[in-house]
């Protein structure tokens, strides 16, 4: 299936069936159904038919049934058409839709806007290789990728930016956490792409003065509530950093998921209180939690309140690790290539065929920092034009290419879980009984194997 005409509204639907005869098309009255089809498909291209009419009374509203079809389907583009007004037109074209044809007039171009849609997304979807390799796009400020989840977890994360969430990002060290904290920490969007400057996914660059990260405390076991309550007091009763946003004051709690049992329930007896005696959710600074891959597994095994998680994680975003992301890698070495090069005075190196088969091979446990450290050392240390894995810091491609016990066993819980999930219709719960773990160690084994 390459195409999904989707009706936002059937009773008013425009049937755009007949322009798209040339093509493989399902269609889907109402988003729900389109919901239910793309559990478990994912066409190349999604038409959202918005209608004969459009205006405020239509539920839900073009711009949610975007982003709804865009959570559901990342790796498709989205072509709306419908009665608009510029307005409209502008909206969706700035929340990320390929294109908008205004019916009637524009009703002319849709096949050829379908055709468009469909090689860009059949170019995204081929499979890299090591002349052709899928080229990194800056999706949101300081986050560089062409990886399909790493982009739909910024596109989230962008839509929260003006909104007093409590957000949870859950990742390994050096995956972009900071990087998007600092995002979610602007008001508006247009102070995020000003604030965060050109800081790159790890967020190894700092960001201008307007950019600086809200307070932040790192967590650990030995924690107290009291080292808590004393940073809420203090973003309270500072000037500048209480009135730095429209949304309040904020701060972020870093390696959350490492707090003690006590801590996390005077914590949360904190969070109760103010929604619930003081009726006031700005009694407390607004949060954004970051936690560690471990999370899920902390909270099966009674490490971790759930009850907890429920307050601090209004919205959950899962950053995937750096050696789960097609082949960003190769792409972000090439990129501190240059920039180093820049930087520390060298010229015309490039990477060898070892060193990206190198870069390919390694796990990456430090993510894009680890990453960026290498490339700097390599431009320093080489000592002709070409990068050798050595001057990374890496063994070479023949050697590690022994070494394939990690990426087998990855493979075969990758094809596992897939198959639970098709067999359920990518019902999380269900597949977590047949596979017989816990839906917590399930969305744990999803964000390791890039697969959420």
């Amino acid at each position: 299936m390459r195409v999904i005409i989707v009706e936002l509204t059937p009773g008013r639907s425009i049937g755009l069936g007949p322009s798209l005869a040339d093509h493989d098309v399902a269609c889907a009255r109402g988003i729900d159904a389109a919901i239910e089809i793309l559990r478990t498909s994912e066409p190349e291209v999604i038409v959202l038919d918005v209608g004969t009419e459009s205006g405020p009374h239509l539920v839900p509203s073009p711009a949610e049934a975007f982003q709804r079809l865009a959570d559901a389907a990342s790796g498709s583009r989205i072509i709306a058409v419908g009665a608009g007004d510029e307005i409209l037109v502008q909206e969706m074209l700035s929340l990320g839709v390929f294109d908008f044809l205004t019916y009637p007039d524009e009703l002319d171009s849709l096949a050829y806007a379908v055709k468009r849609a469909t090689r860009v997304a059949q170019l995204e979807r081929r499979p890299s290789s090591g002349g052709g390799r899928r080229r990194l796009t800056e999706v949101v400020p300081g986050i560089f990728t062409g990886d399909p989840t790493m982009r739909r977890v910024a596109r989230r994360c962008e839509r929260l930016v003006g909104h007093a969430t409590r957000v949870l990002l859950q990742g390994e060290p050096g995956t972009g956490r900071k990087t998007l904290a600092r995002m979610l920490s602007q008001a508006r969007r247009s102070q995020s792409a000003q604030a965060l400057g050109h800081g790159l996914n790890g967020g190894a660059e700092p960001g201008g003065a307007n950019g600086l990260l809200p307070p932040i405390l790192p967590c650990s076991a030995s924690t107290r509530i009291s080292d808590i309550d004393d940073l809420f007091d203090r973003v309270r009763t500072t000037p500048m950093i209480s009135s730095s946003s429209s949304l309040g004051p904020l701060v972020i709690l870093e390696s959350i998921d490492e707090l003690s049992p006590e801590t996390q329930a005077a914590l949360l007896r904190r969070l109760v209180e103010a929604e619930t005696i003081w009726r006031d959710r700005t009694a407390l600074p607004r949060t954004i939690s970051v936690a560690t891959e471990n999370l899920g597994s902390r909270i099966a095994e009674g490490l971790f309140r759930r009850d907890l998680y429920d307050r601090i994680a209004e919205v959950h975003l899962c950053l995937p690790a750096l050696r789960n992301r097609s082949d960003d890698c190769v792409e972000l070495a090439d990129w501190f290539l240059q920039r180093y090069q820049q930087t520390l005075g060298r010229h015309r190196l490039r990477l060898s065929d070892e060193a990206i088969d190198a870069i390919r091979d390694h796990d990456w446990p430090g993510n894009v920092a680890e990453l960026s450290n290498a490339l700097k050392q390599a431009v320093i240390t080489a000592e002709g034009p070409s990068v050798r894995a050595s001057d990374l810091g890496l063994s070479s491609g023949a050697t590690t290419r022994l070494v394939t016990l990690r990426q087998a066993r990855e493979d075969a819980e990758r094809d596992i879980v897939q198959r639970a999930l098709k067999r359920v219709n990518g019902n999380i719960a269900r597949a977590s009984e047949m596979l017989g773990i816990s839906r917590p160690t399930l969305y744990d084994l999803l964000n390791k194997l890039g697969m959420r």
